[in-house]
C-alpha cells in the first residue's frame, strides 16, 4: 500500500514539475514577444522621425536622376541637382585660379572670391550632409544592436528593410571616400577636379565621397554594410527580393554575398561580437550566395548534352539538376568562411571600394576605347 502511494506521489510530482516547466516556457515566450513588440515600436518611431532625412539620403546615394525613381519629388531632385552644379563649378574654379598664380592683386581678389563661392557651395550641401549623417548614425546603432543579439533582424527589416533594399547597392555610396581623401599632395585633388569639369551632376554625386566629408569611421561603415547584407538575406527569405527567372538577367543581390572581399569585410565587422557568432554570420552569407548561384547550374555528360540539343534544339534549356551541387557548396561555404577569416586583414577598406556603377562606367569606357571604330 505504501508503495502505491509513493508511486502516485512521484507521478503527481512529475506532472506538477512538467506543468511548471511548460508554464515557465510560456511566460518566457510571452516576455520575448512583449520585448520584440517594444523593440519594434522603438525602431519604427525612430525611423519615422527620419522621413525627410531619408529622402535626402536617397538623393545622395542615387543622385538626382535615380532618386526620382525611388519616390523623391522632382522639385527636391532639381534643388539637389542645382546644389551639385554649384559645388562642381566651385571646385573646378580652383583649377583656373591656381593655374594663373602670380603676386598681383587680381590673384588675391580672385582667390578670395573663389574661396567665398566654395564655402557658399558647401553650405548648399550642408542639409544633405546632416541628413546622411543622421541616417548613417541610425543604421550604425541598429547594426550594433543586431550584431550583439539585442535586436532581431526581423524587427529591423520590418521597420526599414524594404526601403533600404529598394535602392540596393547605391546605399553604399554614402559610405565611400573620395579617391583623393586624406592625400597630402595637391595633384590627386586637381586631377579629380579636372575630371569633374566634364561630368554631369549625377556623375559628380557618385564621386563626391560623402563618407569623407562626414568622417565616417571604418568600423561604422563595415557594420552598416553587414547590416545591409543581413537585411538582404531576410528579404530573400520572405520573398521581397525576387529571383531572376533566367540566368542572363541582372545579377541577383544574393549572388554578391559570397564574394571573397565581401565575406572578409563581413567577418571584420562581426568579429567584435565574438568569434563564434562571426563564424555563423559569415557562413550564412556564404551559404545563401552559393545557393542562389547554383540556381541555374546544370551538370550533364557531354554526350547527353549533344543528344538533348539534337532533340530539343540549340536554345532549349536542359532540365535543372543544380541540387547535385548542394553537398559541394555545403563544404565550400565553410571553406569560404575560413578564407574570409584569413583575408580580413588584407581586404581593402569598404569606404574605398568601388561602387558597381563606377566599375560599369569604367568597363564601358574601355570597351569604347577598344571598339573597332576607334582602332
Amino acid at each position: 500500500m505504501a508503495s502505491d502511494w509513493s508511486a502516485w506521489a512521484s507521478v503527481v510530482a512529475t506532472a506538477l514539475g512538467t506543468a511548471g516547466v511548460i508554464s515557465q516556457v510560456q511566460i518566457q515566450r510571452h516576455q520575448r514577444l512583449l520585448q520584440e513588440a517594444q523593440a519594434y515600436h522603438q525602431q519604427a518611431s525612430a525611423w519615422s522621425t527620419l522621413g525627410a532625412d531619408w529622402q535626402r539620403c536617397v538623393l545622395a546615394a542615387t543622385g538626382p536622376i535615380g532618386a526620382v525613381r525611388h519616390g523623391v519629388s522632382k522639385t527636391r531632385a532639381r534643388d539637389f541637382e542645382i546644389a551639385l552644379i554649384r559645388f562642381r563649378d566651385a571646385e573646378v574654379a580652383w583649377l583656373d585660379i591656381l593655374s594663373a598664380f602670380d603676386s598681383s592683386g587680381d590673384f588675391s581678389r580672385n582667390f578670395q572670391r573663389a574661396e567665398a563661392d566654395h564655402e557658399a557651395a558647401k553650405e548648399g550641401l550642408a542639409a544633405y550632409q546632416q541628413s546622411v549623417q543622421r541616417i548613417v548614425s541610425h543604421l550604425a546603432q541598429t547594426a550594433s544592436l543586431v550584431l550583439s543579439g539585442k535586436l532581431s533582424i526581423e524587427v529591423a527589416y520590418d521597420t526599414m528593410g524594404p526601403q533600404l533594399l529598394r535602392i540596393g547597392e547605391d546605399l553604399r555610396n554614402v559610405l565611400s571616400l573620395r579617391y583623393d581623401h586624406g592625400s597630402s599632395c595637391v595633384a590627386p585633388g586637381n586631377q579629380e577636379r579636372a575630371l569633374w569639369r566634364g561630368l554631369p551632376p549625377d556623375a559628380v554625386n557618385r564621386r563626391y565621397g560623402w563618407g569623407g566629408f562626414l568622417d565616417i569611421a571604418q568600423g561604422t561603415a563595415e557594420r552598416v554594410g553587414l547590416l545591409i547584407d543581413l537585411l538582404a538575406i531576410h528579404g530573400m527569405k520572405v520573398g521581397d527580393l525576387a529571383t531572376p527567372r533566367y540566368p542572363h538577367e541582372d545579377l541577383h543581390a544574393a549572388e554578391t554575398l559570397s564574394q571573397p572581399d565581401r565575406l572578409a569585410l563581413s567577418w571584420r565587422a562581426a568579429r567584435s561580437t565574438g568569434k563564434f557568432r562571426a563564424v555563423l554570420l559569415v557562413h550564412k552569407l556564404a551559404s545563401v550566395g552559393r545557393s542562389y548561384r547554383r540556381r541555374y547550374a546544370t551538370i550533364y555528360p557531354k554526350r547527353y548534352l549533344k543528344l538533348w540539343r539534337r532533340w530539343k534544339g540549340e536554345w532549349e534549356p536542359v532540365p535543372f539538376n543544380g541540387w547535385v551541387l548542394a553537398p559541394r557548396d555545403l563544404a565550400a561555404s565553410w571553406l569560404d568562411t575560413a578564407r574570409a577569416m584569413k583575408r580580413a586583414k588584407s581586404v581593402p577598406d569598404l569606404r574605398r571600394a568601388e561602387a558597381p556603377h563606377l566599375a560599369e562606367q569604367r568597363l564601358n569606357y574601355f570597351r569604347e576605347e577598344n571598339s573597332p571604330t576607334n582602332v
